[in-house]
């Protein structure tokens, strides 16, 4: 594995992909989306609203959580497998940290028009969680693993496929639990703040500042008024001015050098 990671690293990163379409699958299979024709022929307590409880258990009785999870698990078992931990960008040492502060700023542009509260702290503890989870699969995977696997084809190319090869998961995943019109917009999403990512870790030296901006990022998008004319900045800002900031961040051979 270790030979195939080193010497065929974009193979390799194919691979991963190829096991989390098999996650994503897992996931469907254990909690498959059902389509009702008629609504007389449910049971009456389906209209019952979920108590506090129930909505937190939704976190994890649900495709996603599923495919969330064995990606964090798989990813950690191949980190120590190939003892990339620390390479991978988990370390407490970081540099540049104040690159990593730009979209925290777009984030908190999105939800100074006010702000969606959920319906109860179940909701809450089910948003934060579900987050939380999404985040730190995704970039275990993509900015961790992957990352290093990619990472000596240069910064450039290596987040520009990171950036691809997340989109089409994250399109793979939604594809098959929802409308494609959605799910090409979080697509359109991942893809770009991907590529942001990936610039943000390269120059931070470390994955940690990543999962916390992307973080902070996802939750103001769960947050922020849909209707709002800064939450139509958030979805500018955080696809075109994502790419542009990652190029930014990554614009000369000097800054790419070792992070710059």
């Amino acid at each position: 594995m270790k030979r195939l990671a080193s010497k065929y690293p974009v193979v390799f990163s194919l691979a991963v992909v190829g096991v989390l379409f098999i996650f994503t699958y897992i996931g469907r299979a254990m909690y498959p989306v059902v389509v009702v024709g008629d609504l007389t022929q449910l049971d009456p307590s389906a209209f019952e609203p979920p108590t506090q409880f129930e909505r937190m258990l939704s976190t994890f009785q649900s495709a996603e959580g599923v495919f969330d999870i064995l990606a964090i698990v798989f990813a950690a078992a191949l980190l120590t497998w190939l003892g990339w931990w620390r390479e991978a960008g988990f370390t407490a040492r970081c540099k540049n940290l104040p690159l990593a502060l730009p979209p925290l700023v777009i984030a908190a542009i999105a939800l100074s028009d006010g702000v969606r509260v959920p319906d109860g702290f179940g909701q809450i503890v089910a948003l934060l969680v579900t987050t939380a989870l999404a985040v730190f699969a995704e970039e275990i995977v993509f900015r961790g693993l992957m990352w290093r696997a990619l990472v000596h084809r240069g910064p450039i190319l290596a987040a520009a496929l990171t950036a691809v090869l997340s989109g089409i998961v994250v399109y793979g995943i939604n594809a098959t639990g929802g409308p494609v019109p959605e799910a090409r917009f979080i697509t359109a999403l991942t893809l770009c703040g991907s590529f942001a990512y990936a610039a943000i870790r390269w120059r931070c030296a470390s994955i940690w500042p990543v999962i916390g901006v992307h973080f902070l990022v996802a939750l103001a998008i769960a947050f922020a008024n849909l209707g709002s004319s800064t939450y139509q900045f958030l979805l500018y800002a955080g696809t075109i001015g994502f790419i542009i900031y990652g190029l930014f961040l990554l614009r000369t051979a000097r800054v790419r050098a070792d992070g710059g």
